[in-house]
Protein backbone atom coordinates (compact mmCIF):
# COMPACT_ATOMS: atom_id res chain seq x y z
CA UNK A 1 0.00 0.00 0.00
CA UNK A 2 1.26 3.48 -0.86
CA UNK A 3 1.17 6.17 1.83
CA UNK A 4 -0.64 9.43 1.12
CA UNK A 5 2.66 11.36 1.32
CA UNK A 6 4.21 9.06 -1.26
CA UNK A 7 1.20 9.52 -3.52
CA UNK A 8 1.48 13.30 -3.22
CA UNK A 9 5.06 13.20 -4.50
CA UNK A 10 4.29 10.77 -7.33
CA UNK A 11 1.05 12.43 -8.40
CA UNK A 12 0.74 16.04 -7.26
CA UNK A 13 -2.74 17.46 -6.88
CA UNK A 14 -2.09 19.49 -10.01
CA UNK A 15 -0.19 17.38 -12.58
CA UNK A 16 2.53 19.35 -14.31
CA UNK A 17 3.15 21.57 -11.28
CA UNK A 18 5.68 21.17 -8.46
CA UNK A 19 4.60 19.64 -5.18
CA UNK A 20 4.80 22.11 -2.25
CA UNK A 21 5.38 20.56 1.13
CA UNK A 22 4.33 22.37 4.26
CA UNK A 23 6.81 23.21 6.98
CA UNK A 24 6.07 22.26 10.59
CA UNK A 25 5.49 25.39 12.71
CA UNK A 26 8.05 24.28 15.30
CA UNK A 27 10.82 24.46 12.69
CA UNK A 28 10.69 28.17 12.00
CA UNK A 29 14.14 29.67 11.92
CA UNK A 30 15.20 32.71 13.90
CA UNK A 31 13.80 35.70 12.10
CA UNK A 32 10.36 34.17 11.71
CA UNK A 33 10.63 32.03 8.59
CA UNK A 34 12.01 28.64 7.78
CA UNK A 35 14.45 28.45 4.87
CA UNK A 36 12.80 27.29 1.66
CA UNK A 37 14.54 24.58 -0.35
CA UNK A 38 13.67 23.69 -3.92
CA UNK A 39 14.65 20.11 -4.82
CA UNK A 40 14.71 19.03 -8.47
CA UNK A 41 14.42 15.23 -8.28
CA UNK A 42 12.63 12.87 -10.66
CA UNK A 43 12.75 9.74 -8.47
CA UNK A 44 9.64 9.84 -6.27
CA UNK A 45 11.06 7.63 -3.51
CA UNK A 46 14.21 9.73 -3.19
CA UNK A 47 12.22 12.96 -3.25
CA UNK A 48 9.98 11.60 -0.50
CA UNK A 49 12.94 10.52 1.65
CA UNK A 50 14.58 13.94 1.51
CA UNK A 51 11.29 15.83 1.77
CA UNK A 52 10.28 14.08 4.99
CA UNK A 53 13.71 14.56 6.56
CA UNK A 54 13.94 18.23 5.58
CA UNK A 55 10.42 18.96 6.81
CA UNK A 56 11.17 17.24 10.12
CA UNK A 57 14.26 19.45 10.46
CA UNK A 58 12.07 22.53 9.99
CA UNK A 59 12.69 23.42 6.34
CA UNK A 60 10.02 24.31 3.80
CA UNK A 61 10.50 22.26 0.65
CA UNK A 62 9.18 22.22 -2.88
CA UNK A 63 9.81 19.18 -5.09
CA UNK A 64 9.99 19.54 -8.87
CA UNK A 65 10.22 16.30 -10.91
CA UNK A 66 12.04 17.86 -13.87
CA UNK A 67 14.13 20.85 -14.87
CA UNK A 68 11.35 22.78 -16.62
CA UNK A 69 9.11 22.73 -13.55
CA UNK A 70 12.05 23.38 -11.25
CA UNK A 71 13.29 26.41 -13.18
CA UNK A 72 9.79 27.87 -13.32
CA UNK A 73 9.35 27.28 -9.58
CA UNK A 74 12.74 28.82 -8.79
CA UNK A 75 11.85 32.09 -10.50
CA UNK A 76 8.43 32.23 -8.89
CA UNK A 77 9.24 30.99 -5.37
CA UNK A 78 12.75 32.41 -4.90
CA UNK A 79 14.04 29.59 -2.68
CA UNK A 80 16.86 30.05 -0.19
CA UNK A 81 18.70 27.01 -1.61
CA UNK A 82 18.28 24.69 -4.61
CA UNK A 83 19.14 20.98 -4.58
CA UNK A 84 19.48 19.47 -8.06
CA UNK A 85 19.74 15.86 -9.19
CA UNK A 86 22.21 15.61 -12.07
CA UNK A 87 20.13 13.20 -14.17
CA UNK A 88 16.75 14.81 -14.75
CA UNK A 89 14.45 13.66 -17.55
CA UNK A 90 14.64 16.88 -19.58
CA UNK A 91 18.06 18.42 -18.75
CA UNK A 92 21.17 17.61 -16.77
CA UNK A 93 22.12 19.31 -13.52
CA UNK A 94 24.88 21.42 -15.08
CA UNK A 95 22.38 22.89 -17.54
CA UNK A 96 20.06 23.66 -14.62
CA UNK A 97 22.86 25.41 -12.71
CA UNK A 98 23.69 27.53 -15.76
CA UNK A 99 20.04 28.47 -16.22
CA UNK A 100 19.65 29.41 -12.55
CA UNK A 101 22.84 31.49 -12.58
CA UNK A 102 21.66 33.32 -15.72
CA UNK A 103 18.49 34.60 -14.01
CA UNK A 104 18.79 37.63 -11.70
CA UNK A 105 16.25 36.13 -9.25
CA UNK A 106 18.38 33.00 -8.68
CA UNK A 107 21.90 34.12 -9.61
CA UNK A 108 23.02 34.30 -5.97
CA UNK A 109 21.05 31.34 -4.56
CA UNK A 110 23.23 28.47 -3.32
CA UNK A 111 22.87 25.45 -5.63
CA UNK A 112 23.91 21.99 -4.50
CA UNK A 113 23.99 19.15 -7.01
CA UNK A 114 23.03 15.95 -5.21
CA UNK A 115 23.57 12.99 -7.50
CA UNK A 116 25.03 9.51 -7.68
CA UNK A 117 27.06 10.59 -10.70
CA UNK A 118 30.33 11.70 -9.16
CA UNK A 119 32.49 11.46 -12.28
CA UNK A 120 35.30 14.04 -12.10
CA UNK A 121 34.18 15.64 -15.38
CA UNK A 122 30.65 16.12 -13.98
CA UNK A 123 31.98 17.68 -10.77
CA UNK A 124 34.30 20.04 -12.71
CA UNK A 125 31.54 21.08 -15.11
CA UNK A 126 29.08 21.69 -12.26
CA UNK A 127 31.56 23.82 -10.31
CA UNK A 128 32.50 25.75 -13.47
CA UNK A 129 28.79 26.43 -14.09
CA UNK A 130 28.46 27.91 -10.60
CA UNK A 131 27.32 25.04 -8.36
CA UNK A 132 28.02 25.82 -4.72
CA UNK A 133 28.72 22.15 -4.05
CA UNK A 134 28.50 18.76 -5.78
CA UNK A 135 27.63 15.83 -3.51
CA UNK A 136 27.25 12.10 -3.99
CA UNK A 137 23.77 11.01 -2.78
CA UNK A 138 24.94 7.69 -1.42
CA UNK A 139 27.40 9.52 0.87
CA UNK A 140 25.12 12.45 1.69
CA UNK A 141 22.00 10.89 3.16
CA UNK A 142 19.45 13.29 4.69
CA UNK A 143 20.95 13.56 8.21
CA UNK A 144 24.38 14.54 6.87
CA UNK A 145 22.87 16.93 4.34
CA UNK A 146 20.76 18.60 7.04
CA UNK A 147 23.88 19.13 9.18
CA UNK A 148 25.58 20.91 6.26
CA UNK A 149 22.66 23.10 5.16
CA UNK A 150 23.35 26.03 7.52
CA UNK A 151 26.79 26.41 5.94
CA UNK A 152 25.32 26.77 2.44
CA UNK A 153 22.28 28.88 3.20
CA UNK A 154 23.20 32.40 2.29
CA UNK A 155 26.49 31.28 0.71
CA UNK A 156 27.43 33.09 -2.51
CA UNK A 157 27.84 31.10 -5.74
CA UNK A 158 30.98 28.97 -5.77
CA UNK A 159 31.42 29.29 -2.00
CA UNK A 160 32.21 25.59 -1.69
CA UNK A 161 35.38 25.97 -3.83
Amino acid sequence: MVSSAETAVRRPLHPGRPYHARMPAAGAAAGGHAPHILYLEDEAAIALLYRLALEAAGYRITIAPDAALGLAAAGRLRPDLVLVDYHLPDRNGVDVVRALRAEPATAQVPIVILSNDDAPAVVRAAKAAGATEVLTKILWRPPRLIEALPGWLGAPPGAGD
